[in-house]
């Protein structure tokens, strides 16, 4: 594709090795641009060479040497100013290219290293050219890659920032190299960047960093995938949900990953990747997605309602992996969201369709091969997808690898005989580290004929990946197959420490844990989880089944045991940190574990386990659970737990245990205060637990609050004010205050309750910017307050505020509580216009929520449509507020009786009492879904553009 620019020939001797900086630059989708407009993309990419590209590369000194429709190579006699050229045409790219949509937006892959190359009229030769092309092949859309010498050299030189990305293993180079992307701060790149380890810094124009995701990093290269990811990206241009369909081993998962990470620039809203490998129950399919959004899931409603309320109005990119055990919950979920949420995409694989309409099924198509021949060429060869990758990750393993006229009919032959399968590819190339290409290819003969001969109740290319698994198994050293065993323990990923307490043998000494599992890893059996905290490892699915199918029952149960005692250690560990470490962090520690924690759990909390143990391991996960806002699953465990707590069981953990089950995030279940109480009885007779009891007495004094037994709330909240300020900063003294002065509050003292809330924020900011999710729900209260001290002006900038602070920070929590007060400041104001955009958006959360809030949210637009003259329809949606509550138990706080008042009193300025009663009494008979189909019916609700619309 690339033509060659010559050079002047003297300014550029022939053949002559020099040391020079090389960028190789990409357009990132640039088939599809051309597809959608070719002429328009062209003018555009023409504009941007004109005008930005060609003389930054001239003002810094560059010169291309190669150049394609979509390519640019260009060398640099100064590091220096390679680095500047990319940073200016990155950060201009976007401006000068106009306001594109998502979807045609240009954007281009950039990768700098520096090394010896030679240059002849032919182009630019070396390894540094291999090395430049991988990394813009890694680099994110928008983004600057650099290999380490790269970023070496102008670390602590020029005002950039930099984040590792891994370690890369590059076909016919010696050595692996190391990758960084080029990161700068969110207000001005590149001045004023902070140090490189900042975990603030966002990357350079990188989408990541514009649109949110979750992707996972790939951990190789995707080979031979070009017209596999240009058709998928294709379809979703036409289809809503696209399932890739294929045996296992396929690949599915890093295509998904790959097209994700290709599309970030189309959704606004985030790219969002959930793995339903691990979970054994259909209802966990919708509160794993709830989890990703940090959407609690409340009552009794199921979660995928939850999230079809939530996303309605999103513009959002879901993947969907590892569909085919959970196939009709996958399948059932993927049919609302699409019914619901117009702008949501989906992305599933398994290895059956989800036979939904409006599905694409795009069957995974297996590596090519070359078709059999004695005189095959390792040119020819090399242009099968099924060569390049068995030769890429021979490479890596034997560190330079080429092929040659001689092996390669053996190598076509092997991939030939394992179908294909890029899995069994990457468990069979690395061999060649123990064995010829000969001996490689007779073993492997007779394992595949071993194994393929016998049961035919497999699918033939399932065989097949068995028999790979099982013949690189059989290559093992005896430690390695060992270990390969008892690994298949764990449910998801796993560290080092957790290795070696949960699944080293006897004999083996924790040093020598780090030699085995690298030796899995070396193999790809398992695969290394490049992380900046701690490196973590993890099984693919088909060689986690088979490990634990050879672990055998007795031998699981055992280590079972053993996981659930490290998990227990671990989470003891966690519920102390989680008091001074910032949220983001303790996450990241703690959230990979989840997947382990459930298999532990249960494992162990059954009448064949051991109860006792999985109690305790329960009591300990807490913090977790309400950290990823999955209240469901929290309640499930814990009362599954409660049944297992009998006299044996220690008062400190039943206390956790209802403390846990006393958790009630937004009242509407008496029973909760129940069991938080229990719990401060038992904490009194242990003692030794003061951050504990002020917990549960903080917990206590909040449901009470809720409930209207004010003075019992004092009771509860003084006691564990004088306990926790006894403890020092910690997260639950932030948090007693500001429920202190909620109290004080609904007592009508606002001057207290304003010091005690801006106590508590000040205790939040001191923590630092971890806690910025407590600071927003102080925020958030301290406008309420003001509202109730009767200056309504100050009450709707704090409100605007934080609505605007806790959207930023994706506190959705504390977004809840702003955005209903502010749609009612602004109604009761008369500010009606405005406060109706902002309506819509409260009844949109408080539906995504299950209904926090609802009677309020449903006040907010009875009152809009007073305003306009709707009185019977407003009339009836009071009615309806009023019977919902009442039904649910629902206590109304100040706020909500002052709007029903307000409602009232202009009804009855136009109605009749009797009119009014009327429809009222119609209204208490609605459904929610009624009530709300009659308020979008009555106001001509356009929730997307209501979402969307700035802030009034």
């Amino acid at each position: 594709m690339a033509e060659a620019i010559q050079s002047n020939p003297a300014e550029e001797p022939p053949d002559r090795r020099k040391l020079v900086a090389v960028i190789d630059a990409d357009m990132v989708g640039y088939s599809r641009l051309i597809e959608l407009d070719d002429a328009g993309t062209l003018q555009r990419l023409r504009a941007l060479r004109d005008n930005l590209i060609d003389p930054a590369i001239e003002e810094h000194g560059g010169r291309i040497v190669q150049t394609g429709g979509d390519s640019l190579l260009i060398t640099f006699h100064n590091l220096d100013g390679a680095m500047r050229c990319a940073v200016k045409v990155q950060q201009r790219v976007p401006v000068l290219d106009g306001d594109q949509p998502p979807e045609r937006a240009i954007l281009f892959r950039v990768g700098i290293d520096i090394g010896d190359a030679i240059a002849d009229r032919t182009g630019l030769h070396g390894d540094v050219v291999n090395v430049a092309a991988r990394l813009q092949a890694e680099c994110p859309p928008g983004g600057i890659c650099v290999s380490r010498a790269v970023r070496d050299h102008v670390h602590g030189r020029l005002d950039l920032a930099f984040e590792e990305l891994g370690r890369l293993h590059l076909k016919n180079i010696a050595r692996p190299v190391d990758a960084f992307v080029v990161r700068g701060n969110a207000a001005k790149m590149p001045h004023g960047v902070k140090d490189a380890r900042s975990r603030s810094d966002k990357p350079l124009v990188e989408p990541a960093a514009v649109y949110p995701n979750n992707l996972p990093q790939l951990a190789n290269a995707l080979i031979g995938r070009e017209r596999d990811v240009a058709e998928i990206e294709g379809l979703l241009f036409k289809h809503r949900l696209v399932t890739l369909v294929g045996t296992a081993g396929a690949g599915k998962t890093s295509l998904s990953l790959r097209v994700g990470s290709d599309l970030l620039a189309r959704f606004p809203d985030g790219t969002w990747f959930v793995g339903l490998a691990p979970l054994d129950r259909a209802e966990l399919v919708g509160e794993a997605v709830a989890a990703v959004f940090g959407l609690p899931v409340l009552g009794e409603r199921p979660a995928t309602d939850a999230i079809a309320a939530f996303l309605r109005s999103r513009r959002v990119f879901l993947i969907l992996d590892n569909c085919e055990h959970l196939i009709r919950a996958a399948a059932e979920f993927a049919d609302t969201v699409l019914k619901t949420c117009p702008s949501v995409f989906i992305l599933a694989t398994s290895r059956e369709a989800l036979s939904v309409p409006g599905e694409h099924a795009y069957q995974v198509p297996l590596l090519d091969v070359p078709p059999r021949s004695t005189n095959l060429t390792a040119g020819a060869a090399m242009g099968h997808s099924a060569i390049q990758l068995f030769v890429e990750r021979a490479a890596a393993a034997l560190g330079r690898y080429s092929l040659t006229d001689k092996t390669a009919p053996i190598i076509a032959e092997i991939c030939r005989r394992l179908d294909g399968i890029p899995l069994a590819i990457e468990l069979a190339a690395p061999r060649l580290k123990m064995l010829t290409h000969e001996l490689l290819q007779t073993r492997l003969d007779d394992q595949l004929h071993l194994l393929t001969g016998g049961s035919r109740t497999a699918a033939p290319r399932q065989q097949t990946l068995r028999a790979a698994v099982e013949w690189s198994y059989a290559l093992l050293s005896e430690p390695e197959q060992a270990m390969l065993r008892r690994l298949g323990v764990f449910a998801g990923s796993f560290t080092l420490e957790a290795v070696a307490a949960v699944a080293k043998t006897d004999p083996m000494e924790p040093s020598d844990v780090f030699d085995v599992v690298a030796g899995l890893v070396d193999k790809s059996l398992v695969v290394s989880l490049a992380r900046a905290d701690e490196n973590r490892y993890r099984m693919l699915e088909s060689t986690r089944a088979f490990a634990r199918e050879k672990l055998g029952a007795g031998c699981y149960a055992a280590l079972s045991r053993r996981l659930c005692e490290h998990m227990t250690l671990v989470f003891e560990r966690a519920e102390q940190t989680w008091l001074t470490t910032p949220r983001a962090d303790w996450l990241a520690a703690h959230e990979p574990d989840l997947d382990n924690l459930r298999a532990a759990m249960a494992c162990s909390l059954r009448p064949d386990g051991d109860p006792a143990l999985g109690v305790n391991l329960v009591s300990r996960t807490d913090w977790l659970w309400r950290e990823l806002a999955l209240v469901q699953e929290q309640r499930r465990w814990f009362e599954l737990a409660l049944k297992f707590v009998d006299a044996a069981t220690p008062p400190s953990v039943e206390a956790r245990i209802r403390l846990g089950l006393g958790w009630d995030l937004y009242g509407g279940d008496r029973g909760r205060l129940q069991h938080s109480l229990h719990a401060i009885e038992l904490l009194r007779q242990v003692g030794g637990e003061p951050i504990l009891l002020g917990q549960a007495l903080t917990q206590a004094a909040m449901s009470s609050a809720r409930y209207r037994d004010i003075a019992e709330a004092e009771r509860y909240q003084d006691e564990a004010l004088s306990l926790l300020r006894r403890c020092g900063c910690t997260k639950w003294l932030a948090m007693a205050l500001l429920n202190a002065g909620t109290i004080r509050k609904f007592v009508g003292d606002c001057k207290a309750a304003r010091a005690l809330v801006e106590e508590a924020r000040s205790l939040s900011k001191a923590l630092g910017n971890g806690y910025l999710h407590l600071r927003d729900h102080c925020d958030a209260q301290l406008a309420s307050i003001a509202f109730e001290a009767g200056r309504m002006a100050e009450a709707i900038e704090r409100a605007r505020a934080a609505v605007e602070a806790s959207r930023r920070h994706g506190t959705l929590t504390a977004e809840l509580l702003a955005v209903h007060w502010l749609a009612a400041f602004l109604i009761l104001d008369d500010q009606i216009e405005p406060g109706y955009a902002v309506a819509l958006r409260a009844l949109e959360l408080s539906r995504a929520f299950g209904n926090v809030g609802l009677p309020r949210s449903i006040y907010h637009l009875a009152l809009v449509l007073a305003a306009q003259g709707e009185t019977d329809t407003a009339a009836r949606l009071a009615g309806f507020a009023g019977g919902y509550a009442d039904r649910h138990q629902l206590s109304p706080f100040g706020l909500e009786i002052t709007l029903r008042c307000r409602l009232v009193e202009r009804l009855h300025g136009v109605m009749t009492p009797e009119e009014c009663q009327t429809a009222m009494a119609g209204g208490a008979a609605w459904s929610e879904q009624e009530a709300v189909a009659a308020a979008e019916a009555a106001c001509g609700v356009s929730w997307r553009n209501a979402f969307k619309a700035p802030l009034p």
